[in-house]
């Protein structure tokens, strides 16, 4: 059988299968809408197959009548037009309109152009964006190989700035870390960036530069225990924060820092190190808790105990702090610690003092040395000790000490204000107004010019300068307008000491810095600016110190000048009595006693002759004889002899 089909049949046969096709879709349709018949009209379905699809749906016809008055319009064939009419029903139709152009719908092919340009323009754009993209990525991967052709430059220079740390050019080497740094950026927990920071830390250091590397050394450190530069680091940070009174908060993130791999001598130091913080940040019991972590063979042992016995005195925490002492004494002794040793039984003599023990006092007072640069501040405190005991000889006996050659630099305005009161209760009336006169002599000469200087400076800077520029000065003839006494009064305390000092240190690198602007350039010049800033700013809150103890000064003067006028109001008081005991014919046995070493009794000379010793000074008593009578508490004068 001859299976050929003849081009017509093959037609007719295509026609049935895709009107086949057609209507099985239409016959699961949801509906059949006015966008389905164009629909079919543009796919190129005949007009015929179309009726055939309209007739042969079972889905609703959604389609209006007014809808085909439309569609009539746009041209589409009256078959089609009339088979939908027959399904929902329509008015006879109207005489046919012109011929439609060419397509059905003049809007499809509005859209279908409009859809046509949007697709181009959208090929255009993504086109163009692809170009752009591969551009930079062009320019990226030259960018990157030109860095990594500087990075390996910059690497290589890590081996020149190492050759400079080694030739001892401290400046330059740091300034070769700090370009690699800015230079190749590395990733800052990458070893390039450890090694390079270190390197840069490491070689400004060793110039003598510490407060612009504060916070580059500590975050080196904060790199921890596992890094080869951890223990040097350090070590530089502790040396930075003593030089240049670095205080910042951040160093509270070391306590997150484990040192547990490291040496229990390092672990001490590290203990001690944030201890010390803690108690400088006013967080004393952080500070007590580091403090007690320090072990027994730190040379740091003597001084935790020490610090750690302070903040408890301060918290009135008498018994915790004696005991605290005691160990830091030990500790000191076994540590060859003097400084320590002497302040830790300076304390305890003052503790006990102010708890009313004063043989206990004298008993600690007497175990600093005779050598002891704290000598004169020991023997006036011991006099005070010996004057509340009621033993007056020997409160003089080391008041009379106190103008030795050895001691005549100490000054103490309640001196001679002692003294008075030490032979008025003895009935010594004359010495008693004698002791009155030196003070007046003595006392108000220094104060005068005190209050002079506080009344006509207001300036901090000032304030700062006359105490700072006495102190570069001393042993030359300049003057600086204020008494020497109220000089030392500030000198004395140890945290202007430690403002002068750190000011002193801020110099010596600014000099530096000068120095070395050739290897240093621009960042030698900002490092200049800062330094000099803070040190304004140093001056200014040493100054607002200077004040401050100045003014304190002036206040015990003052209070002290009073003190010796009501001395002075019952040595008068003391002198009517006795003259008027003595009209009645009242006298008294003078009762006394002498020791071995007996000062003379003339007025405020240095009463030996030939060698003396500093170590003797201390114990020298008066030969005073009380004249006081029991009975009626007043002064009387001297039996006679018989």
């Amino acid at each position: 059988m001859n299976t050929t089909l003849s081009p017509r049949r093959l037609r007719t046969t295509v026609s049935l299968v895709v009107l086949g096709l057609v209507l099985s879709i239409a016959t699961v349709a949801s509906a059949l809408s006015r966008d389905d018949i164009y629909t079919y009209l543009n796919q190129g379905l005949p007009p015929d197959t179309i009726v055939s699809i309209v007739r042969g749906t079972t889905a609703p016809v959604t389609i209006t009548e007014g809808e085909v008055i439309q569609m009539r319009q746009e041209g589409v064939p009256e078959s089609i037009l009339g088979e939908i009419c027959s399904r929902i029903g329509c008015s006879p139709a109207a005489a046919p309109g012109p011929a439609p152009g060419p397509g059905v719908g003049p809007s499809l092919d509005q859209e279908r152009e409009r859809q046509r340009q949007l697709e181009e323009q959208r090929q255009r754009e993504e086109a163009e964006r692809l170009e752009q993209e591969r551009e930079r990525l062009r320019q990226d991967m030259q960018r990157e190989a030109t860095r990594a052709g500087q990075v390996d430059q910059l690497r290589a220079d890590l081996s020149r700035a190492r050759a400079q740390f080694r030739s001892g050019l401290y400046l330059e080497a740091a300034m070769t870390y700090n370009a690699f740094i800015e230079g190749a950026a590395p990733a800052e927990d990458s070893d390039d960036h450890y090694e390079a920071l270190a390197g840069y830390v490491r070689s400004m250091h060793a110039a003598g530069i510490r407060h612009v590397i504060r916070q580059e050394a500590l975050d080196l450190v904060l790199f921890g225990a596992s890094r080869p530069h951890f223990e040097e680091a350090f070590a530089i940070l502790d040396d930075v924060v003593r030089d240049s009174g670095y205080r910042a908060p951040r160093i509270e993130e070391l306590t997150g820092v484990s040192v547990a791999t490291t040496t229990q001598g390092f672990q001490d130091r590290w203990n001690f190190f944030l201890g010390r913080y803690f108690w400088n940040a006013g967080d004393m019991d952080r500070a007590l808790q580091f403090f007690a972590r320090v072990s027994d063979d730190s040379p740091d042992r003597a001084r935790a105990h020490y610090i750690a016995a302070t903040i408890q005195l301060d918290r009135q925490e008498n018994t915790r702090a004696i005991a605290s002492m005691q160990q830091a004494v030990l500790s000191a002794i076994r540590l060859d610690d003097q400084e320590v040793y002497e302040l830790a039984y300076l304390a305890l003599a003052r503790v006990n003092y102010e708890r009313g023990f004063l043989d206990v006092a004298l008993f600690y007072y007497n175990k600093l040395p005779s050598t002891s640069p704290r000598r004169g501040r020991v023997i006036f405190e011991s006099a005070w000790t010996h004057f509340l005991r009621e033993d007056f000889n020997r409160s003089l006996g080391l008041l009379h000490a106190m103008h030795s050659p050895y001691l005549d630099h100490w000054f103490w305005p309640d001196l001679f204000v002692l003294e008075a009161a030490s032979y008025l209760t003895t009935c010594n009336l004359d010495d008693a107004s004698r002791a009155i006169e030196m003070f007046d002599r003595t006392v108000p000469v220094i104060h005068r010019p005190l209050r002079a200087f506080l009344n006509e400076t207001e300036d901090p800077v000032s304030y700062w300068n006359a105490i700072a520029e006495w102190h570069e000065r001393a042993g030359t003839p300049d003057q600086v307008g204020l008494p020497i006494e109220a000089v030392r009064s500030v000198l004395k305390r140890p945290s202007f000491r430690q403002a002068l000092q750190t000011v002193r240190n801020l110099e010596a690198e600014l000099e530096v810095l000068r120095s070395g602007r050739g290897a240093l350039g621009e960042l030698g010049e900002f490092f200049e600016s800062e330094i000099e800033a803070n040190l304004t700013n140093r001056r200014i809150d040493g100054g607002l110190q200077v004040s401050a103890y100045l003014f304190a000064f002036s206040d015990e003067l003052n209070d002290w000048q009073e003190r010796a006028r009501e001395v002075e109001i019952e040595i008068t008081t003391a002198l009517i009595q006795q003259t008027r005991a003595t009209r009645e014919g009242q006298v008294v046995m003078g009762e006394g006693a002498t020791s071995a070493f007996v000062l003379a009794r003339d007025w405020q000379t240095w009463p030996f002759e030939g060698e003396y010793w500093l170590d003797e000074i201390g114990s020298y008593r008066a030969d005073l004889i009380q004249f006081r009578d029991r009975d009626t508490d007043t002064c009387l004068l001297p039996m006679e002899e018989e």
